[in-house]
């Protein structure tokens, strides 16, 4: 089961994520149900080691802080993005939570954490600077975080779709 840890994105946060949608060629903007900030990536998972991620995520103390999703951003040309501010919160719970995973047998992502929600992806000749240049100073109403999900993540012909299989206490 392909699997990753991240935040489920409160309903107005995603009316205003949703409302930055715009005519962009070779886009393919992600729904209202594939919006969320991923914290750890798990890649492909056997099914007998997910009891464990999944009793860990449920039993996870992350304490509260409050997000606010700024800036626009693209990676390589492939996807579109908004930041997350502020990011040291975010970056300590990833750390803390790519330590709990190790003893699951899941060894740490080696790509950088950029804290970000992905907006669109981009196919082959997009462009993403009209994006960018209308909306680099995005930013969100601040939302609570006080709880992380367990999404597992199917790919299909529109985007990958993402389920939640287990949640921390909020």
């Amino acid at each position: 089961m392909r699997l990753f840890i991240g935040l489920e994105l409160p309903a107005a946060i995603k009316t205003q994520v949703l409302a930055t949608h715009m005519p962009l060629a070779h886009a393919r903007w992600q729904t209202d149900e594939q919006l969320h900030l991923t914290l750890n990536f798990l890649g492909n998972v056997p099914d007998n080691d997910c009891a464990g991620i999944e009793r860990l995520v449920q039993t996870f103390g992350l304490g509260h802080f409050n997000l606010t999703l700024t800036g626009a951003g693209h990676f390589r040309h492939r996807a579109i993005w908004l930041g997350a501010q502020p990011e040291s919160p975010l970056r300590r719970l990833h750390e803390r939570l790519t330590d709990a995973l190790v003893p699951l047998g899941i060894g740490p992502d080696t790509r950088p954490f950029r804290p970000h929600v992905t907006v669109a992806r981009l196919g082959k000749g997009a462009e993403a600077t009209p994006y960018l240049e209308a909306w680099s100073h995005f930013r969100s109403a601040p939302f609570p975080v006080n709880r992380i999900s367990l999404f597992a993540s199917t790919p299909g012909a529109g985007g990958s779709r993402y389920d939640i299989i287990a949640r921390s206490g909020s």
